[in-house]
């Protein structure tokens, strides 16, 4: 896959080089959906497996460089090809729960209030090769066009933090606590910093582990999509790129199978130079 990815990045810097490449940068928004699935084996008397299947979802922007290389008129109107180089950044920012409890320490009775939000980003490159044909629907001021191609995707960080806020009182006085927990999907870089309330300080862990390791840093996506060039200068596009691979890091066995898919549905506006 790392081949791949460096001879579609080759590729795309060729084709930036000739003469007949028109450039153009754009901006956009992003959303990506993550669909996990885990199927455990049932048992002798049962065939098949029992799926579960989750879904995260991240929203974000993107920003691209692309080439637009025109090659033949076909019919009414003209293929060509174009490759680029964008980079994404998706997010997300959520609840994820509230606790309220009460614990007896060293005979001491104390009421804990906890609230704790996740946040999620996700950064990573694509390089996409699109097949383009355009029509001109009024020449030199209006052209509709449809793309597909594959997208080669190096993730370069998949970062998931979880903030823990709140207070404790033992009925003397009140201590506010604090804690974060990072994991890095990527390379399986975990940190935590958490409160405990027998030494009343807190405790830091860092390690670095497969354990923590959920995803693969290389996809293979297929990219389909619509736009709208204005005078020849401004386009307006739409896209959904399409998981082919199996991201999930985690291996399958006999008992036990794991996959997960990333699919990203995008808009945005670039500027033709």
């Amino acid at each position: 896959m790392k081949k791949l990815f460096f001879a579609a990045f080759v590729a795309a810097i060729a084709f930036a080089v000739n003469a007949n490449a028109q450039i153009s940068v754009g901006v956009g928004y992003a959303n990506e959906t993550v669909v996990s699935k885990e199927a455990e084996k049932l048992g002798e008397d049962v065939k098949g497996h029992s799926w579960a299947k989750s879904r995260m979802k991240l929203d974000g922007i993107y920003v691209e460089f692309a080439y637009n290389w025109e090659l033949a008129s076909v019919g009414p109107g003209a293929i060509s090809l174009q490759p680029g180089i964008r980079y994404n950044w998706l997010t997300n920012n959520e609840k994820a729960g509230s606790m309220r409890y009460s614990a007896e320490v060293d005979d001491k009775k104390q009421k804990i209030n906890l609230t704790t939000r996740e946040r999620s980003a996700n950064h990573f490159i694509d390089v996409p090769l699109h097949v383009k044909y355009s029509y001109e629907f009024v020449p030199g001021a209006i052209k509709a066009y449809a793309f597909a191609g594959p997208v080669f995707s190096l993730g370069l960080a998949a970062r998931s933090v979880s903030y823990t806020k709140g207070k404790t009182t033992n009925g003397v006085e009140s201590v506010k606590l604090y804690g974060v927990e990072k994991i890095n999907a990527y390379t399986g870089k975990y940190y935590s910093k958490s409160y405990d309330l027998t030494t009343e300080d807190y405790e830091i862990e860092k390690l670095r582990s497969d354990e923590y390791k959920a995803f693969n840093m290389f996809d293979l996506k297929l990219a389909l999509g619509l736009g709208i060039t204005v005078s020849e200068k401004v386009d307006v596009k739409f896209g959904y790129n399409i998981g082919l691979l199996n991201r999930s890091f985690m291996k399958n066995d006999e008992d036990t199978k794991y996959s997960a898919h990333s699919n990203v549905l995008y808009f945005g506006v670039s500027y033709n130079f």
